[in-house]
């Protein structure tokens, strides 16, 4: 899979407002390891600091787990459902991230 080009502008405004983690990967469509991958490249630029990503966590009302992800285009599925929503790849080619 090609990687995302994600501008650091519009990441940085999402993380401000607030997002959580799920809602970031679904917005850019990238994976729990993408997302991790932006956080370590906003860090390293200087445009966030790790207290911004500690401060994250208070907006948050629950932890949301990840379930799925599906290996056909990578969306992460926060519930189980038939097809995935993004490529509609059939649940039995997810597999748990668990």
């Amino acid at each position: 899979m090609p990687k995302r080009q994600i501008s650091a502008k519009d990441a940085l405004e999402s993380i401000h407002q607030g997002l959580d983690d799920f809602s970031l990967m679904q917005k850019y469509r990238i994976t729990a390891r993408g997302l991790q991958s932006l956080f370590r490249k906003l860090l390293s630029a200087g445009l966030l600091t790790l207290g911004d990503l500690e401060s994250r966590h208070s907006f948050l009302d629950e932890t949301v787990q990840v379930i799925w992800t599906c290996p056909q285009c990578g969306v992460v599925q926060k519930t189980a459902s038939e097809r995935c929503p993004s490529c509609q790849a059939k649940i039995s080619r997810l597999t748990d991230t668990g």
